[in-house]
């Protein structure tokens, strides 16, 4: 959004500068390529009164933000920019001295700046039905109009019917008012849109991307400078296309955790993440943070090879018992598919060569009834391996020929 509102306040240059020439691409490269190349048709007259009216408009946008009562300040800021613009071409006659006056503003594609539910089925059955219609009576494409709406936002407007009330004055305008426009100069309705699209530019929420996730924050920058540099189209693509990357990411490399018992309690937690966490001695507790499928059964038996590699050269060195369980935590596991089943039994297989017991500690209903069905011989779905919680497992197991912990 923020990118798209730089693109609309970059093509008001030719409008705020009085320039005639003006490039029809929408990147910043050729827009103030343009701009720079045109400096004998900068008209200061123009430029003077687009910062007046520009300083005026920002001025009334931030006292109503600032004392929300006096909203209807900012909203009629831009009508009264245009009445006394208008009056004072007419009484000075600027238009004959580089202003030049009303012409048509580019549509633009707006998107949601505040959280509404948008139905993108029916968007589209709306503007292809626009089209079908208008296209019998010669109409214009229709599109969403960037620019305009993001001034129908800055004026308060909330609902539909601010279009109706749109159209009636327009139809009202060309039919009885277009004389009083002869002499609107571009130059305010530039600075109305460029003060319109400028409260899409959200740094405080940037901000608070940064704060939560740093790779959310680089697919925001990568999509402003690439909606900036190149086109909307293509920033959106790399947006896009970095977002498919993070959650596939996430898919085949998902959360896997070693547990340990907090002293005193019946509570396992993260190691890295809890410091007074201790790792029972002969026993391996794993946590599996999501589900399991073909997308991650490959990395899942790597990790879990690593993990009882280190575990058994550690038990080795501390001179401890043996690594005699692996205890598999399957709470946030909520499904398999038919390589997840495959890991398990491969997983089986491994730990069974190890000499190690294979423990499932609250598998939901569904994955357990998964494993139950492809676990004809009952290899590793029987019932003493099976338990609600992790303090449960280590309990009954060290009863049955682990170290017995005195803590639990």
């Amino acid at each position: 959004m923020a990118g798209a509102a730089v693109i609309v306040s970059l093509q008001q240059l030719k409008a705020l500068l009085g320039i005639t020439h003006f490039t029809k691409q929408m990147s910043v490269i050729p827009v103030l390529s343009s701009v720079f190349h045109h400096t004998n048709e900068w008209s200061w007259q123009t430029i003077v009164m687009g910062v007046c009216f520009l300083l005026f408009l920002l001025a009334t946008r931030h006292l109503s933000m600032k004392k929300p009562k006096l909203f209807w300040v900012s909203a009629g800021a831009p009508l009264l920019s245009v009445i006394v613009s208008t009056l004072i071409v007419f009484v000075s006659r600027a238009d004959r001295h580089g202003i030049s006056v009303e012409g048509i503003a580019v549509g633009r594609t707006f998107a949601a700046v505040k959280n509404y539910h948008v139905d993108g089925n029916k968007e589209m059955i709306a503007i292809g039905l626009m089209n079908v219609v208008g296209s019998a009576t010669s109409c214009y494409v229709t599109t969403g109009a960037f620019s305009r709406s993001a001034v129908n936002n800055n004026a308060g407007c909330k609902t539909a019917v601010s279009n109706i009330v749109m159209s009636v004055t327009v139809m009202v305008t060309l039919l009885f008012l277009m004389p009083l426009f002869e002499y609107t100069p571009n130059v305010v309705l530039g600075a109305i849109i460029v003060t319109a699209v400028i409260g899409l530019i959200d740094l405080p929420a940037a901000r608070h991307i940064w704060r939560i996730d740093k790779f959310d924050f680089l697919v925001m920058l990568c999509a402003f400078f690439g909606v900036v540099f190149l086109s909307v189209q293509n920033g959106l693509a790399i947006a896009v296309g970095l977002s498919l990357f993070k959650l596939l990411m996430q898919v085949t490399r998902p959360k896997t955790v070693v547990m340990g018992n907090i002293p005193g309690t019946d509570v396992y937690r993260n190691l890295h993440h809890y410091k007074e966490a201790q790792r029972i001695p002969g026993f391996l507790v794993l946590s599996i943070e999501s589900p399991v499928n073909f997308a991650n059964s490959n990395y899942l038996t790597e990790r879990t090879s690593r993990w009882i590699e280190e575990c058994e050269e550690e038990e080795a060195q501390e001179k401890h018992s043996s690594l005699r369980f692996l205890i598999l935590e399957m709470s946030a596991v909520s499904g398999v598919d038919t390589n997840g089943v495959s890991f398990f039994k491969e997983l089986k297989k491994t730990t069974a060569k190890k000499s190690i017991e294979l423990v499932f500690v609250n598998p939901l209903s569904e994955v357990m009834e998964k494993l139950q069905r492809a676990d004809e011989e009952e290899e590793f779905m029987r019932p003493e391996f099976l338990f609600l919680t992790v303090s449960e497992a280590v309990a009954s197991l060290s009863l049955k020929g682990g170290p017995y912990l005195n803590n639990v």
